[in-house]
């Protein structure tokens, strides 16, 4: 009559009935009418394993060709490169200043990222940090055209945590690079990237001698 007045008490009572008897983890054997309860026994002393990061691969890249493209590819699929044989037979070797001057633009865009250049200069290591964007100012080199520094960062822009608003200074048309007018001028990049991406510009006018 208990039960049957009570039906939640009888479905409680056969469902534990039923359950194995597990307290703190350490199951009741079947031939023992005893659980035990409290904390287990100790087996030995504890041992920590040390977890450690594995060291980066580098995807290795020979050759200066695509330098700013291999640096974009890295940075929005965060594999590190190494770009290796930079004009080792040129005259001078390794880099110029003004891809030096873009490694210096794409830190500034990013955050953790790690660049090692050897002494020589044809060896450039890097390691992408997060996409971090923000306002600043950045001094072009004069030796490219804005649009040198304005293409990878268009690229770049739209997965940007903030949004990117840069002034750069230099030349605004200079062979072999894109014109900044002509760049304005993609119905994309006015579109869709206006909203993530804000540039300004100064013109530099060369003195006539």
């Amino acid at each position: 009559h208990f039960f049957a007045l009570n039906p939640l008490l009888c479905v409680l009572v056969c469902v534990s009935a039923t359950m194995p008897a597990v307290i703190s983890g350490a199951p009741a054997s079947s031939s023992s009418s005893s659980t035990h309860v409290g904390p287990s026994p100790a087996v030995g002393p504890s041992k920590k394993l040390a977890v450690g990061l594995p060291p980066p691969r580098f995807v290795k890249v020979s050759g200066c060709e695509g330098f700013r493209h291999t640096l974009v590819v890295a940075s929005l699929s965060c594999t590190p490169v190494e770009i290796s044989g930079i004009r080792e037979g040129g005259s001078p070797p390794g880099l110029r200043e003004y891809e030096g001057n873009f490694l210096k633009l794409l830190h500034r865009l990013t955050n953790g990222a790690k660049i090692v250049i050897d002494p020589t200069g044809t060896c450039v290591r890097y390691s992408p940090g997060a996409l971090i964007g923000g306002t600043f100012t950045h001094d072009c080199n004069l030796a490219r055209g804005l649009g040198y520094w304005l293409e990878p960062l268009a690229l770049l822009a739209p997965f940007c945590k903030s949004p990117v608003e840069v002034t750069l200074t230099g030349v605004t048309n200079r062979e072999p690079d894109l014109g900044v007018e002509l760049i304005f001028l993609i119905v994309p990049l006015r579109g869709f990237f206006s909203r993530c991406f804000s540039l300004e510009y100064v013109y530099f006018e060369k003195p006539s001698f």
